[in-house]
């Protein structure tokens, strides 16, 4: 991660955002699955559009069969998440944008 990646990172994680899910915890969820993709698009390897679908979904997935977070699966919640992806794909200069459509492979 390039020192401006990483300053771009920590001002990401350095405050709570609405997801617009119903309570802080589903926004607290949202941001870590965001937060874990933003992570795969600043690592030292490449990742390709697939692999970023992928991930977000089957995380998406994973807390929505935990049962605690329902509402994930809604329109808004994957769009916000594809939202900050997309702002740090761009950071990082890659020329594809991830879809929240595509989000959906996963459930």
């Amino acid at each position: 991660m390039t020192e401006a990646q990483q300053e771009w990172y920590d001002s990401f994680n350095g405050r709570k955002r609405n997801f617009e899910m119903f309570k802080a915890a589903g926004n607290a969820k949202c941001q870590s699955i965001a937060r874990t993709a933003i992570r795969k698009v600043f690592g030292v390897k490449k990742v390709t559009q697939e692999q970023l679908e992928n991930l977000i979904g089957t995380k998406i997935n994973e807390a929505y069969t935990s049962g605690k977070f329902k509402e994930i699966c809604d329109s808004e919640p994957p769009r916000n998440i594809a939202h900050y992806v997309n702002l740090a794909l761009v950071k990082a200069g890659y020329g594809f944008e991830v879809d929240h459509y595509n989000f959906s492979n996963a459930w």
